[in-house]
């Protein structure tokens, strides 16, 4: 059995041919039966890459550093509901970061925040009926967010962390401008 060379960094972990790290990226292969080969590298703020292949009918495996994760669609809409879909895991990336962002945002400031739970919803509005949307033609995503905050904080604590979760990285992404370039592999 050949060692395994780890990597000079903790968040870099390349798993393609060539790559220090191959053998365990061999191991990791064969255990996820995926043909998916990119480096996998974790940055901060959510800026590093995932590999997503389709299984069988619409279930797809997404592997993200050493994680398997399965995405699919209900029944109802054709698949076989063994993991959540595509939106829903979109409303988790949004509620996992505002959870985080708020729990590290008051350690630093010393805020007694013992628990944050987030619940989230998304919906399709007309864009004439939503007053505050810049688009008014077609339909526009709203997310409804509820942020429950747990703790001895003050009126004056809770207000500003309700502030600070509009600065989530994955809230600033949604809200921002985003490309998309797409090109054949």
């Amino acid at each position: 059995m050949r060692s395994v060379v780890k990597t000079p960094h903790p968040d870099s972990s390349p798993i393609c041919p060539g790559d220090r790290n191959f053998s365990e990226a061999e191991t990791m292969r064969s255990l996820y039966n995926t043909k998916a080969c990119i480096p996998f590298h974790h940055t901060m703020f959510g800026m590093g890459r995932v590999s997503v292949e389709s299984a069988s009918n619409l279930q797809q495996r997404v592997v993200v550093r050493r994680h398997l994760l399965w995405a699919d669609e209900p029944v109802e809409a054709g698949g076989d509901d063994t993991g959540p879909n595509p939106y829903e895991y979109l409303l988790a990336a949004l509620g996992n970061c505002t959870s985080m962002t708020l729990l590290l945002y008051a350690r630093r400031k010393g805020m007694p925040l013992e628990r944050v739970a987030v619940e989230l919803e998304d919906s399709r509005i007309h864009a004439e009926d939503c007053a505050d949307c810049e688009s008014k033609v077609g339909f526009v995503t709203e997310i409804h967010r509820r942020i429950r905050l747990e703790g001895p904080l003050t009126d004056e604590q809770r207000a500003r962390l309700m502030e600070i979760a509009t600065r989530c990285p994955v809230h600033r992404t949604l809200t921002g401008e985003i490309k998309i370039r797409d090109s054949a592999a």
